[in-house]
């Protein structure tokens, strides 16, 4: 459906518990809606998912359906890939303004070096459609602004995806995988924890599209963490580690 008809269709109850989106798409008419100054209603939405998506359509959907689901209500959003600044900003702005945002969830899409290897002789097309990897220090400053302005966030789903070439050895890919891991800003994270006052739970969901010793990669990389984070970050810090998506 696109956004007249999405709008039509929620926007005839007054209330619903929850809202998703499956793999929304953009670039074409299907955003194109009625200005918010013609809208007749809003509804009053405790949980939003945009799932499956990649970054610009993740931020497509939450910008065209923002008019009639009015972020004030939410009590949770889950989120489909981010990946740059703007990115951030635009759910930023979405959920400062959810003051009684008690979860949020988004995904980050790192590449390892056989996916960066085997792009580089793959078709125009097979580029455009990889899309781009999330840079980790634009994306992940959002939790501590978001913070500053929300006393009621309790849990924090990060997913981090790892894209590799299914041809590479798995002991290779979960070895690229957690020095990938390893070379990321984790002072980031540790300063939104130390601003998110109440939170209780920050959950790391980290995928792997290969069939990678999940296991050993599980106890690598949780103890990393334990020597790498900050204790105000550890204690609260809960690791999945899964071959595919399937680990909500």
């Amino acid at each position: 459906v696109d956004t007249e008809y999405a709008t039509r269709i929620i926007t005839f109850f007054e209330s619903i518990s929850e809202v998703s989106f499956l793999q929304p798409r953009s670039g074409s008419s299907i955003w194109k809606t009625r200005p918010p100054s013609q809208l007749q209603s809003k509804t009053h939405v405790s949980c939003l998912r945009i799932e499956n998506s990649a970054a610009p359509d993740t931020v497509t959907c939450l910008k065209a359906v923002q008019p009639f689901i009015p972020p004030e209500d939410l009590k949770s959003i889950h989120l489909g890939t981010l990946c740059s600044l703007s990115d951030r900003q635009t759910v930023e702005s979405f959920a400062q303004k959810a003051h009684s945002l008690q979860s949020l969830r988004f995904s980050l899409v790192l590449w390892l070096p056989s996916y960066e290897q085997s792009l580089r002789t793959a078709s125009a097309r097979q580029r455009i459609l990889a899309g781009n990897q999330s840079d980790w220090s634009s994306v992940v400053p959002m939790l501590e602004h978001v913070g500053q302005t929300n006393n009621s966030l309790r849990d924090v789903d990060i997913v981090i995806q790892f894209r590799s070439n299914p041809e590479t050895p798995a002991p290779v890919t979960g070895r690229h995988a957690l020095q990938r891991l390893q070379i990321l800003d984790w002072s980031l994270l540790d300063r939104a924890v130390s601003g998110l006052m109440y939170l209780k739970t920050i959950r790391l969901l980290i995928c792997c599209f290969s069939k990678v010793d999940v296991t050993n990669l599980h106890t690598e990389a949780t103890a990393f963490f334990k020597k790498r984070l900050e204790t105000s970050t550890r204690d609260i810090l809960q690791v999945n580690v899964s071959e595919n998506m399937d680990i909500a």
